[in-house]
């Protein structure tokens, strides 16, 4: 039975990142743009990539956002190294990462993908913002939780109440 549990973690982190997909339909100051990303790097899979911006009035810049089940031991080591890792890159090659995406939303509009209040083209200048979106097993990810804050006090930790909910970038 253990073994099945531990199997179900990382599916059970993919099932909840289609849930958040789900739960945060693209709006004016956040859309959810891709998930599972890889590109020629040994970088890994960026659990879910974002665009984000504070008002309609300015350009989307990046969210990495690593999705957690609250009882992933990575909440209590290796989730800011991580996180930072994938940020880094995708400074590192922003210019490919705006370009690409800016098309990448383009075919989406156009495809009919997003609503028609949704602009046809975006812009997206080089900032490059990093959070943890946590969910499920509410006391094992507030324990995980309590103990990374203090650790880590700049990263951007949402805790969800269950496996579901609406992402919050300015948390």
């Amino acid at each position: 039975m253990a073994c099945k549990i531990r199997q179900w973690g990382k599916k059970g982190e993919v099932v909840y990142e289609q849930n958040l997909m789900a739960d945060n339909p693209p709006n004016e100051t956040l859309i959810l743009i891709d998930r599972q990303i890889t590109d020629h790097s040994d970088l890994g899979k960026m659990d879910i990539l974002a665009l984000a911006r504070d008002s309609v009035d300015e350009p989307f810049h990046f969210l990495v956002i690593e999705v957690k089940l609250g009882n992933n031991p990575e909440l209590r080591n290796d989730v800011d190294e991580q996180l930072t890792r994938y940020v880094n890159h995708v400074a590192i090659y922003i210019e490919d990462y705006g370009e690409n995406y800016q098309e990448n939303y383009r075919q989406k509009k156009i495809m009919g993908l997003f609503g028609v209040a949704m602009p046809d083209e975006i812009r997206i200048d080089h900032r490059v913002r990093g959070m943890v979106v946590v969910g499920g097993y509410p006391d094992q990810a507030k324990n995980a939780t309590d103990k990374l804050r203090p650790r880590y006090p700049d990263l951007v930790v949402q805790v969800m109440e269950g496996l579901h909910g609406t992402i919050n970038p300015d948390v």
